[in-house]
């Protein structure tokens, strides 16, 4: 018949309990949704939490000396519109690939049949859109992981998924790529076995002069995105960490209310407008410089999106106008290839150059 108040029941389970067996929150309700035999409706109480209004950190009630709840969705159930965008994203990938051939420009392999459509599809909406929407959702994917790991069991896992990965893709995938690429160019003559030695001494020399996001691409041809991801997650990582403490929670907070203001959600597109226009003059190479930071930043930015659901919620309100903006751009861009041909997109001094990424 008695009644315990939270600081009691944080108090017991801080002297019963390891201490990240200990809630953060608790509230008291007068009943649960039950079945007829009595078991508790899960699936009540998950559509009970997701109808609640998501509201800002700052407005949540706190419980003295608890920690404030991540300012995440409320949803606990799996976002099924981010796995088709993954599917989207690899789908995307592969078709650029698979049409690389047939582009205007040189490539590893290219046919002798080529096509300006393909080029100019391939280049404008695969080629400049598929990657980045890549690393934004492997970035979405840290924030989720984030959730049910410590720092050190996301490290370790991304090492097993992507970097082991990334070993293994060079040691038995890539020599095969680099082989049939020379053979193609005319760069060697001779068979597959009297290739390995010459192409490891090759990498070895460039690994022990070049110190550049390029040597990825280097060592695992088209894996380098492996590479790129394992030391994304890296990087990111004390920043993904920061964000969990409640100063990074009172910034994403701050993104949050911006993201409340309608058009708020175009600041991300500062980082990389600056990325690229300090950057790419300098290290203009398909996987250098320019492109390993102005990946990273859609690899935070992943992070951030998800991170409040106001946030969230903007990407459904403002969609109509981020397509706009993108259709402005990309008309922009055709009509400069059409006047100005391919150096119009390829020249640092033409405007076409940074409105193709």
């Amino acid at each position: 018949g008695q009644e315990a108040t939270v600081e009691e029941l944080r108090a017991y389970g801080k002297q019963h309990l390891a201490g990240y067996k200990v809630p953060k929150q608790i509230e008291f309700c007068a009943s649960l949704p039950k079945s007829g035999i009595g078991k508790v409706l899960r699936r009540e109480l998950r559509r009970e939490e997701n109808s609640r209004p998501a509201a800002p950190i700052e407005s949540r009630p706190a419980v003295e000396g608890a920690e404030r709840p991540e300012p995440a969705p409320a949803r606990s159930s799996r976002l099924h519109y981010l796995d088709w965008l993954r599917v989207i994203a690899i789908v995307g990938v592969w078709a650029y690939h698979s049409a690389r051939p047939f582009m205007l420009q040189e490539w590893l392999i290219n046919s002798t049949q080529t096509s300006l459509t393909i080029t100019a599809v391939c280049l404008v909406f695969l080629g400049s859109m598929g990657m980045p929407l890549f690393f934004l959702m492997a970035g979405v994917g840290c924030l989720f992981a984030l959730r049910r790991r410590t720092g050190k069991q996301f490290a370790l896992e991304r090492c097993k998924r992507l970097f082991i990965p990334f070993v293994v893709g060079c040691i038995l995938l890539s020599p095969l790529q680099f082989y049939l690429e020379w053979v193609h160019k005319g760069w060697y003559q001779g068979s597959f076995l009297q290739f390995i030695p010459l192409l490891a001494q090759d990498r070895l020399r460039m690994w022990t002069t070049t110190f550049s996001p390029r040597i990825f691409e280097s060592l695992g041809s088209h894996l380098w995105f492996l590479g790129y991801l394992f030391t994304f997650s890296l990087i990111a990582l004390p920043l993904f960490l920061w964000l969990k403490t409640e100063p990074g929670r009172r910034a994403i907070a701050w993104l949050g209310k911006l993201g409340e203001r309608r058009g708020g959600l175009l600041v991300f597109i500062l980082p990389v407008v600056a990325v690229r226009m300090s950057l790419q003059p300098f290290f203009p190479g398909y996987t250098d410089c320019a492109a390993y930071a102005y990946l990273l930043v859609y690899f935070v930015c992943g992070y951030l999106l998800f991170a409040d659901q106001r946030l969230v919620q903007a990407i459904r309100r403002d969609g109509r106008l981020a397509l706009s903006v993108g259709f402005i751009s990309t008309l922009t861009m055709l009509l400069g290839l059409a006047a100005g041909g391919e150096q119009w997109v390829v020249d640092p001094r033409t405007l076409g150059f940074y409105l193709g990424w």
